[in-house]
C-alpha cells in the first residue's frame, strides 16, 4: 500500500515537472523571439547612430580643414574664392578657389553618385535663390527635424524610415550661421533675409543611411544565437532549478518582508514617540498614551514660575525683508532659547508670533524654578546679543516674569499642546508687554525669592491691564555664584552654539 502510494505521487510529481518543462519551452521559444525582435531593432539603430556620427563629424572636420586651406590660401596667394559649385563654375567661367560651403555641396553629390546607397543633402527653408545645391524643405522628416533644429541647435533628430528604397535611417544635424557667414548672407542679392545673427539655424545637414544589408546581417545573427537558447536539455536543467529556487527564495523573500516590515513598524512607532516628546513633556506624553480615550488633562500646581519674552521691533521688520528670511531668523533665535531652556531644566509652552513663553515647574515640581527662569532670562539677554538684524544690529528682547499658582494640561481632541492657564500667566505677558528693550520685568513674588542672591531695582508702581496699580523690579543680574550653578549662563549659551 505504502509503495503504490508513493508510485502515485512520484507519477503525479513527474507529470507535473513535465507540464513545468513544456510551458518553460514554449514561453522561452516566445520570449527569445521577442528579444531577438527587440535587440536587432536596438543593435541596427545604433549601428546606424554610431556610423552616421562619424560620417557627420568627418564632413564636419573635412569643411573645416578645407576652411583653414581656403582662408591661407587667399591669403597667402591673393586668390579669390566664390560660393558656385563645379558645375556652375564651369558654366560661368570662373577660376576661383570654392567656399567651404560650396565644396560640401560638391562632396555630397559625389557621395550621392556612388554605390553606398547614402545620402548627404544640405537642405533650408530659406535658401540662396540660384544656389543649386541647397534646396528647400521637401519631405515631412525634413520639415519635423528643423523645426526640432530650430529649438535645439546643439542636438541632433533622427529616425528609422521605410521608404520605396527600403529602410532607412535618417539624421539631420543644424547648420548653424557662423560669424564669419553673417556679412555675406546679410548682404548677398541672392540671400532671402538681411537680419541673420550668430547662432541662427540656417537649415541642416541630412545623412541617409540604407539599413536593409545592417538588418539583414545582425538577423541572420541573432537566429544563429536564438538556436543555442532554444536547448530542451538547458531549459529542463533551468526549469526544475528554477522551481526548487523559486520555493527557497519565497520562503527567505517572505522572511525578509516580516523582518522588514517588523522594523519599520517599530521605526514607525519610535519616531511617534519622538514627536509626541517633542511636543508635549514626557510624562504628559505617557499619560496620553496610557489613556483609552483622549480625554482633558490638567492640574493645579501651586507655585511655577512664568517667563514670556517678546522680540523688540519684529513687526516693522516683518514688513521690510522676504518671509523666508524673516522666519530663518526667527527659527535661529528660538532654536537658540530652547536649547537654553533644556539645559536649565525648563519647559518650553509655546511660541506665538514673536514671542516665546516658558515655565519652571511643571510639569514636575521643581523647588529652584524661579532660579532657574532668572539664569534663562540673564542668558536670553546675552544671546540674543549674538543674533543681529539685516542692517547689522543686534536684536533686544523685552521680558516679564512672573511666579504664582496655574492649571497646567492638554485639552481639546486634535493638535495636541501643553498649555498653562491663570492669573499668573495673564500678568506675567502683562509684565512683558510693559518692559522695556533689554530689561527684564519682575513682580513682587520673583523679587522676594531672588533679592538675597541677584540684583534687582525697582521700577516703582505702574499700571498693569486689569490687574492696577503694582510695584515691580528690574532683574539685572547675580550678586556671586548661586550653588548648582557654578558658572555664567552667557558662557555656557556661547559655548553651545559655537
Amino acid at each position: 500500500m505504502l509503495t503504490r502510494l508513493q508510485t502515485t505521487l512520484s507519477a503525479l510529481l513527474y507529470r507535473r515537472i513535465t507540464l513545468v518543462l513544456t510551458l518553460f519551452v514554449i514561453v522561452g521559444g516566445l520570449l527569445a523571439l521577442w528579444n531577438i525582435d527587440r535587440l536587432s531593432n536596438h543593435l541596427i539603430l545604433a549601428q546606424a547612430r554610431q556610423n552616421t556620427a562619424i560620417y557627420a563629424q568627418a564632413i564636419q572636420q573635412a569643411r573645416v580643414l578645407y576652411g583653414e586651406i581656403v582662408n591661407n590660401a587667399r591669403s597667402a596667394h591673393g586668390l579669390q574664392v566664390t560660393d558656385l559649385q563645379i558645375e556652375q563654375r564651369r558654366r560661368s567661367d570662373k577660376r576661383a578657389l570654392p567656399l567651404p560651403i560650396a565644396f560640401l555641396l560638391d562632396l555630397s553629390e559625389r557621395i550621392d553618385a556612388d554605390e553606398s546607397g547614402a545620402q548627404i543633402r544640405i537642405y533650408s527653408d530659406e535658401p540662396f535663390s540660384e544656389r543649386v545645391g541647397i534646396r528647400g524643405v521637401q519631405t515631412n522628416f525634413e520639415r519635423q527635424a528643423l523645426a526640432f533644429l530650430r529649438q535645439h541647435p546643439d542636438q541632433t533628430y533622427d529616425a528609422i524610415l521605410q521608404t520605396p528604397n527600403g529602410w532607412e535611417y535618417h539624421y539631420a544635424k543644424a547648420e548653424v550661421m557662423q560669424p564669419s557667414c553673417i556679412e555675406c548672407h546679410n548682404s548677398h542679392p541672392n540671400s532671402n533675409r538681411r537680419d541673420w545673427q550668430v547662432g541662427d539655424v540656417r537649415g541642416a545637414l541630412k545623412i541617409v543611411q540604407p539599413l536593409d544589408q545592417v538588418r539583414h546581417e545582425v538577423r541572420q545573427g541573432l537566429r544563429e544565437t536564438l538556436a543555442v537558447f532554444m536547448g530542451l536539455g538547458f531549459l529542463a536543467i533551468m526549469g526544475i532549478g528554477l522551481v526548487m529556487n523559486r520555493v527557497r527564495h519565497t520562503a527567505r523573500e517572505l522572511e525578509r518582508q516580516i523582518v522588514e516590515r517588523t522594523a519599520e513598524l517599530q521605526e514607525s512607532k519610535a519616531k511617534s514617540e519622538r514627536l509626541l516628546r517633542n511636543i508635549l513633556p514626557p510624562a504628559i506624553a505617557d499619560q496620553l498614551k496610557d489613556q483609552n480615550s483622549y480625554s482633558k488633562i490638567a492640574s493645579n500646581f501651586e507655585q511655577v514660575t512664568v517667563l514670556f519674552a517678546d522680540i523688540v521691533g519684529f513687526t516693522p521688520l516683518s514688513a521690510s525683508i522676504p518671509p523666508i528670511q524673516l522666519v530663518e531668523l526667527l527659527n535661529q533665535i528660538f532654536s537658540e532659547f530652547d536649547q537654553l531652556a533644556e539645559h536649565y531644566g525648563l519647559e518650553k509652552i509655546k511660541t506665538i508670533g514673536d514671542a516665546y513663553m516658558v515655565v519652571g515647574g511643571v510639569p514636575m515640581a521643581d523647588q529652584e524654578h524661579v532660579v532657574a527662569i532668572a539664569e534663562m532670562a540673564l542668558a536670553m539677554q546675552a544671546a540674543i546679543q549674538n543674533i543681529h538684524k539685516p542692517d547689522g544690529n543686534p536684536f533686544e528682547i523685552r521680558i516679564g516674569i512672573n511666579s504664582g499658582p496655574v492649571v497646567a494640561g492638554v485639552i481639546g481632541l486634535k493638535k495636541f499642546s501643553y498649555d498653562l492657564w491663570g492669573d499668573t500667566v495673564n500678568v506675567a505677558a502683562r509684565l512683558e508687554a510693559a518692559s522695556e528693550p533689554g530689561r527684564i520685568h519682575v513682580t513682587t513674588a520673583v523679587y522676594e525669592y531672588l533679592k538675597h542672591d541677584y540684583e534687582l531695582v525697582s521700577r516703582g508702581p505702574i499700571q498693569i491691564k486689569g490687574k492696577g496699580e503694582m510695584v515691580t523690579y528690574w532683574l539685572q543680574g547675580r550678586k556671586h555664584h548661586i550653588a548648582g550653578m557654578g558658572h555664567d549662563p552667557r558662557n555656557t549659551f556661547e559655548l553651545q552654539i559655537n
